[in-house]
Order: structure tokens, then C-alpha cells, then sequence
């Protein structure tokens, strides 16, 4: 737990017989210890003063952090799970279609667009601003971002985990190459 607050307020926590000796008053200690996402209800003794406001400030900070914290993977779903059940059927897709490029080569391509067949698993999809969609998409090269709107996602019904054909996107160098992709681009999306 130590260790874990620690990490959290990147400072060393110290024993309570070491704070004791603190050059900090009273009344400093109650408002650095009280929780910052609630109102303050930590109530302390006078008598253990010390002890009860690191008691208090630890249960609340563990409180107020797990109530605003997203889930985490462990609590979750993963696309990364969904993700490497799917790379087989992407290497067997890639077999068939006889695709060859990876996504490793179109991110380091000096090239504006891509003629050729390439296929990835969407490993994220995010909605950003009004009309537009940000996609990750991965295989067993690497991964690289891309954008498509919002209307040719909904069509072709794109969700993580989805396999991806692509040919013809241009590259967009943005931050990197940045795939910019078409309902027209979409070959097929299993």
C-alpha cells in the first residue's frame, strides 16, 4: 500500500513515529490529509491525532481514486484478449488473399498512398470531434493509426476486434504515417 502511494503522490511515505516530529502545525496536517474529491468527513481524536489524519487521508484517497478511475484491464473485457484470439484468422485471410505487407512496412513508407492489399485487426476505435473516427489497427507487425468518418464506420458496422482488408488509403503524415480511409478502401470487414 505504501509502495502504491508512493507511486500515486511520488514521494516516499514515511513512518508515523517519523511524523512526529513534522515542522507542519496541526491545522496543516488536517487540510493536506483530507480527501480532495469528497467534502472533508475525516473526524480525528485529538489524543491520536497523527495517526488517525494519515488513517483517514489513506482510506479516502483509496476511496476517492477508486471511485474516479475508468476500470482497469483486470476488471474489464480486453480488446487485447479479443485481439489475440484473431490473429490466426488474420494470418489464414492474409493466406488466401495472398497479402503480403505488413503494417510495419506502410508505417515506415515513404509512399502517399498504398496500392496494395494490406490487412490489420482494429485494435482501438475511438469517436473524435463530430464526424470522425480514429482507428488502430494492428497485426503481428506492429500497429498504426488511421481515421475514417464517422457515417462509413456506422455503415460498415467497424467495432474492435474487427479484421480489416484495406488497399489504395493515402498516408497522411501526421505525427508518422496516418492512414486516411474510405468506405472505398474497405475491401471486406469480417
Amino acid at each position: 500500500m505504501d509502495d502504491l502511494l508512493s507511486q500515486i503522490r511520488g514521494t516516499q511515505v514515511e513512518d508515523v513515529g517519523e511524523c512526529e516530529d513534522s515542522s507542519l502545525n496541526q491545522e496543516e496536517v488536517e487540510n493536506a490529509v483530507c480527501n480532495p474529491f469528497e467534502e472533508n468527513k475525516c473526524t480525528v481524536n485529538q489524543e491520536d491525532s497523527d495517526s488517525n489524519d494519515i488513517l483517514c487521508s489513506l482510506d479516502n484517497l483509496c476511496t476517492g481514486i477508486s471511485d474516479e478511475q475508468d476500470p482497469t484491464s483486470s476488471q474489464t473485457h480486453s480488446a487485447l484478449q479479443i485481439i489475440k484470439l484473431d490473429f490466426e484468422l488474420l494470418e489464414q485471410l492474409k493466406i488466401e488473399h495472398n497479402i503480403s505487407t505488413g503494417i510495419r512496412s506502410i508505417k515506415n513508407s515513404k509512399a502517399q498512398k498504398i496500392e496494395c492489399e494490406f490487412a490489420g485487426i482494429i485494435k482501438k476505435l475511438d469517436k473524435f470531434g463530430k464526424d470522425v473516427v480514429f482507428i488502430e489497427i494492428t497485426d503481428q507487425d506492429g500497429s498504426m493509426s488511421g481515421s475514417c468518418t464517422l457515417a462509413d464506420s456506422k455503415e460498415l458496422e467497424l467495432k474492435v476486434g474487427s479484421i480489416l482488408v484495406l488497399e489504395g488509403c493515402s498516408l497522411w503524415k501526421v505525427n508518422g504515417n496516418h492512414l486516411n480511409i474510405t468506405s472505398l478502401n474497405i475491401k471486406k470487414v469480417i
